[in-house]
């Protein structure tokens, strides 16, 4: 007679090492978490997991911490993108008083760009905040 129940397969889960090497692999490359996680087979939740981090309490009552992935470092931007080093110098020139054409004859960049990064980044103290920035263009790529 044959029982209904499942027949454990192995001690425990097996670990996902590959799948989360290639999850990466993919954000790398600029695909989507949601597109990402389909491609790989784990659940969307199992990939906000592995890219933010999680703490896992274990039955022993012991934690364990599964650590963030690094998102710039996964994630490359596009050099039409400010980068971090030019978003700075943007920041250090503005505190001098420079305006957007001189920023943007010393970045190599159009004055409009810089004009443009001024205004939408500027912190309600009306300071520009560069690393702020750079998050936001991160997050704005990320999920769109």
């Amino acid at each position: 007679m044959l029982s209904a129940r499942r027949v454990r397969k192995g001690p425990g889960r097996r670990p996902k090492s590959e799948a989360r090497a290639r999850f990466v692999e993919l954000l790398a490359q600029g695909w989507s978490l949601r597109a990402a996680c389909a491609e790989v087979g784990v659940s969307r939740s199992a990939g906000q997991r592995w890219k933010n981090g999680a703490r896992v309490r274990r039955p022993d009552g012991t934690v364990f911490v599964v650590p963030p992935l690094e998102p710039l470092a996964v994630r490359q931007i596009s050099p039409r993108f400010l980068s971090e080093g030019e978003r700075v110098k943007i920041a250090d020139l503005a505190s001098r008083g420079h305006g957007p054409a001189a920023i943007g004859r010393e970045l190599g960049r159009a004055a409009s760009t810089i004009s443009r990064e001024l205004r939408r980044n500027l912190h309600h103290s009306g300071q520009y905040r560069p690393f702020h920035a750079h998050r936001g263009t991160y997050f704005l790529l990320t999920f769109r």
